[in-house]
């Protein structure tokens, strides 16, 4: 139980101009609950291993306190049920894998976790079949899983009193592409049914085109990245 959470104040009128503004204050409330398993193999016939699952359920009334400004502000009702938190994340899990042999060294890192929760939007266009409406719930989608693997490659030399560590490391090495924040209409990285490229003018001073522009590459998770080096020891 997480009480006193940072919240937003009423407004509070100004003497002078009138002016309306609010203050942080320590009123909300969140609740986090989980569980998490673990099993390890120690090192031992050259190699060691581990494994973690994490369960979670994080639920608050609000994850920004600027959020139940925005509601004051568009007059609406303080939130009175909890919704999942922006960080909120179900499944995690957690792998890695040792392997040495005299000086080499070779380990594999795996993650995997559930996608957080984001507000969806209708779509351009949708028929809501109501004339009146509230907006679909905060935080009532999930963004994508998402999954990586990290290689590491050692090789020590010793040199009379000097350890020297060649290192290759990979990250993400089968170049996995997850969504790590997406359009709220489509739920992807990719494409928003906001910007209608067709609609759009031609202009001969735009770098790239339209389309280059809605699609965000920004928000995936990083290509594969390779790293060599050197390291000395003394």
């Amino acid at each position: 139980d997480v009480r006193d959470w940072v919240g937003t104040s009423p407004l509070i009128n100004t003497q002078i101009t009138g002016t309306k503004y609010s203050q942080y204050e320590n009123k909300d409330y969140e609740n986090v609950r989980g569980v998490t398993f673990r099993i390890e193999k120690r090192f031992s016939s050259n190699f060691s291993s581990r494994l973690d699952y994490s369960f979670q359920v994080a639920e608050g009334t609000y994850s920004d306190p600027d959020d139940a400004y925005n509601d004051i502000e568009e007059e609406k009702e303080p939130r009175r049920t909890l919704i999942p938190m922006t960080w909120d994340q179900s499944h995690t899990v957690n792998g890695s894998i040792v392997y040495r042999l005299t000086d080499w060294t070779i380990s594999m890192i795996g993650r995997y976790w559930t996608g957080r929760p984001y507000t969806p939007e209708f779509t351009t266009g949708a028929f809501v079949g109501s004339a009146t409406y509230s907006g679909l719930k905060e935080n009532s989608a999930r963004l994508p899983s998402q999954m990586s693997f990290d290689l590491y490659l050692n090789k020590r030399f010793h040199i009379s009193s000097i350890m020297l560590d060649l290192f290759i490391n990979v990250y993400n090495i089968f170049d996995q592409k997850d969504d790590t924040r997406v359009y709220g209409d489509t739920g992807t990285a990719s494409y928003t049914t906001r910007i209608n490229p067709a609609k759009i003018p031609f202009n001969p001073n735009r770098i790239g085109t339209i389309e280059d522009y809605v699609n965000q590459p920004g928000w995936c998770t990083a290509p594969r990245q390779i790293q060599a080096g050197l390291a000395l020891g003394f």
